[in-house]
């Protein structure tokens, strides 16, 4: 069997096999992704052609297209308009059908029209990389035919699969399916895995949907996310530069000089980081307090499992919702704190141009210093220091 020009071993075929689908998800991940879609990170224009055409070589995607069903799969993510959500089509249509539904989308001219504003329309992307996408990948066989002989059409295979796998079938399938959530979002979008280098960090997608503007996927210490490494090494070597990451909870003191919109929008970006604290400094204390009163009086075991039910109910199963509604039934301050949070949590999830954000979290705060619960009122005291300013800042 002929082995090409470079002769190469299976074993450096193997790792070179790595290496292309490697840059083909860094790609995706940097260049469509955090870049054109979210304007996250800005890369020196070089690299960014250099992306361009590694995607057009590669895969044949169009950035315009590309971006455009990815912003209309957040404005409207797992409801009727989502274009790729398996609450509305299944598990299985997209995990195995995810390639169709992505090719739907990005054939909907009025959809590209809509969310595809602000990427490339220069000449090349006229003329070659939008005019003539399978062109890129079939010169891509041809060349490694020549390259390595006929080990190239396992190599080109394995390419050409890569992004439908990982992309169109695990992320945007199995992502909004299964997985761990750190914030609440209203959407089912979910942590795969703490860390899987092979799909660029973007298994990192609960996070992802709490703060679509950060350029860094990973917000827990045992996090790791690969796109964000390599973000770090281009901005060392000045072909990036970072626009945004996960916002930190502000100090209370920086917002006193604030006008009110101002107030709105800060406290709007870091409203996941209040909610994460709330699990941590409300939901999980009443939790532990209930479990080890429960044990003392003998009535009954509390499964620690049901603190996952309390912590999100956005995607359980109905005889996982009876059991969270017989846990609720049966202990009062548990039932207290989870209802407090799904008002916070209705809070969070207003539109950001909502004037009425920071009264209804004063409200909020104000009841829940009724409650009696030491850990909510604690919280909602610390709340509340966020707030005082609120009755002197102007709405101009």
């Amino acid at each position: 069997m002929w082995m090409g020009i470079l002769n190469w071993s299976a074993g450096s075929l193997f790792w070179t096999t790595i290496v292309f689908t490697q840059m083909t998800i860094a790609s995706v991940t940097l260049y469509l992704h955090r870049s054109q879609a979210h304007s996250a990170v800005k890369f020196h224009p070089v690299l960014n052609h250099m992306f361009r055409f590694w995607l057009w070589f590669t895969t044949g995607m169009v950035t315009r297209e590309w971006v455009a069903v990815h912003r209309a799969h957040h404005t409207y993510s797992d409801q009727e308009k989502d274009p790729h959500s398996p609450k509305v089509y299944g598990i299985k249509e997209i995990f195995f059908k995810g390639l169709s539904y992505y090719r739907k989308a990005s054939n909907d001219v009025a959809l590209v029209e809509q969310f595809g504003h602000g990427t490339p329309d220069d000449w090349v992307e006229r003329n070659l990389y939008s005019k003539y996408t399978s062109s890129g990948y079939l010169s891509m066989l041809l060349i490694e035919l020549v390259l390595f002989g006929w080990p190239a059409l396992l190599i080109w295979g394995i390419q050409l699969l890569w992004i439908p796998l990982w992309a169109a079938g695990v992320i945007n399938g199995i992502a909004h399916w299964w997985g761990y959530r750190n914030f609440e979002t209203r959407d089912t979008a979910r942590n795969i895995i703490p860390w899987a280098i092979w799909i660029g960090g973007e298994e990192l997608h609960n996070n992802h949907h709490a703060f679509g503007g950060s350029a860094k996927f990973s917000v827990k210490p045992w996090e790791f996310d690969i796109g964000w490494f390599y973000i770090c090494i281009l901005s060392k070597l000045g072909l990036a530069h970072v626009r945004q990451t996960v916002p930190d909870m502000p100090e209370s003191t920086d917002l006193v000089e604030l006008t009110r919109p101002e107030l709105i929008h800060s406290l709007l970006k870091a409203r996941w980081s209040f909610m994460s604290r709330y699990m941590k400094k409300v939901i999980e204390p009443v939790f532990f307090d209930e479990q080890r009163q429960s044990k003392a009086q003998g009535t009954g075991p509390l499964p620690l499992r049901c603190i996952a039910l309390i912590r999100d109910r956005v995607v359980i199963s109905e005889h996982k919702q009876k059991m969270l509604e017989h846990v609720l039934a049966e202990y009062a301050n548990l039932s207290v704190v989870y209802n407090f949070k799904q008002r916070l949590v209705s809070i969070c999830h207003r539109d950001h141009r909502t004037v009425d954000f920071v009264d209804d979290l004063l409200l909020w705060c104000d009841d829940a210093q009724e409650t009696g619960i030491k850990a909510l009122e604690s919280f909602s005291s610390w709340l509340r220091t966020y707030l005082p300013q609120v009755a002197s800042t102007t709405t101009h």
